[in-house]
């Protein structure tokens, strides 16, 4: 008698269907919906049972999450400024979505080119098999780098106030307080920082504006809307 096999109405998450067999391990004869058949058996009446096999997915999305030790304040200078260590506890910085195939171990690769790991010392991390529910996550442990604090005042001279001690150990992420100063004939407008990991320091340095005249003007700087919607004023 002529048949045609039939179409699959399951579902199994994180795979795909990907036709049917005579046999439960998928050795038997395989079969597409569609396929006419006939005589599956010689055995006359009998019942004759077809597996579904299924593929894994090999765009199973699962979560990279990147941790590192929260800052917490541990004390203060002689100017009563906070000193910054870190906890043993760890916080979320950064996660992003990776993919995979179901069923196979997702690992962290700690070269990838997602994170900047530059001020972070990798430590250790989690793998797990990516399930097809999508709700894997693996997850990255990272210390923070420990710098020098320089001050580069370019011409400037400091002036009255608290502020971080020049040679204190500033952990990466962690708050400075600039000192005051002064240079005749130009304001400080901001600061700005570089790390350098040959000889393990953090330069803060001030960024001079000159003052012309005993007058003083106002820079706008405008931002693009993500949406094209046009500009808006960006935070001094």
């Amino acid at each position: 008698v002529l048949g045609i096999i039939s179409n699959n109405e399951y579902n199994v998450i994180g795979y795909s269907f990907a036709g049917w067999n005579t046999k439960a391990d998928g050795s038997g004869t395989d079969y597409q919906p569609g396929d006419k058949v006939s005589n599956l058996t010689a055995d006359n009446a009998a019942t004759v049972y077809l597996y579904a096999k299924w593929s894994p997915n090999t765009d199973t999305k699962y979560t990279v999450n990147i941790y590192a030790p929260k800052l917490v304040v541990t004390g203060q200078d002689a100017n009563g400024v906070d000193i910054y260590g870190v906890s043993e506890e760890y916080e979320l910085i950064n996660y992003w979505d990776e993919y995979g195939t179901t069923g196979e171990t997702a690992e962290y690769n700690k070269d990838n080119e997602t994170f900047d790991s530059e001020h972070y010392i990798f430590e250790r991390s989690t793998s797990e098999r990516i399930k097809g529910d999508e709700t894997t996550e693996i997850n990255a442990y990272y210390g923070r780098k420990v710098y020098k604090l320089v001050y580069d005042l370019d011409g400037g001279v400091l002036g009255d106030g608290a502020y971080t001690a020049e040679g204190s150990d500033i952990y990466y992420g962690a708050p400075v307080v600039e000192p005051t100063v002064t240079k005749p004939g130009y304001k400080v407008y901001f600061w700005s920082w570089q790390y350098s990991d040959e000889d393990r320091t953090v330069t803060y340095s001030p960024y001079w504006r000159e003052v012309i005249g005993d007058y003083k003007y106002t820079l706008n700087v405008y931002k693009e809307n993500i949406d094209g919607s046009g500009y808006t004023l960006s935070p001094q």
